[in-house]
């Protein structure tokens, strides 16, 4: 049985690099208007906090990768900045840009 480990940066930047890569140039530059640099947040699953990728800001909401669902979310953390409600959808980037980019329009 193999042992989960959490991903690091620079497996992080890989898997992003290959989703951007199949987006539209919309979507990409969606995620120009709303990326930040890649770190990590708190997120409570159970009763265990741990951390995941955020990738990105659009006011309150969090875009981030949670990699034991290995999908992308858009999140509010709660005022003490964990994030506590989350969808666990295994979503790719260009589904959540697609969000973001119907948000912008209406």
């Amino acid at each position: 049985m193999d042992t989960w480990l959490p991903i690091t940066e620079s497996e992080m930047q890989r898997i992003l690099e290959e989703q951007l890569a199949s987006c539209s140039e919309a979507e990409r530059g969606a995620y120009a208007r709303v990326r930040t640099p890649l770190r990590h947040v708190p997120f409570q699953r159970g009763p265990t906090v741990e951390r995941v990728f955020l990738l990105a800001q659009h006011g309150d909401k969090l875009l981030i990768f949670d990699d034991v669902e290995y999908g992308f979310e858009w999140c509010r953390p709660d005022s003490d900045g964990v994030i506590r409600s989350c969808g666990s959808s295994q979503a790719g980037i260009q589904a959540r840009l697609y969000e973001l980019l119907h948000r912008e329009r209406t």
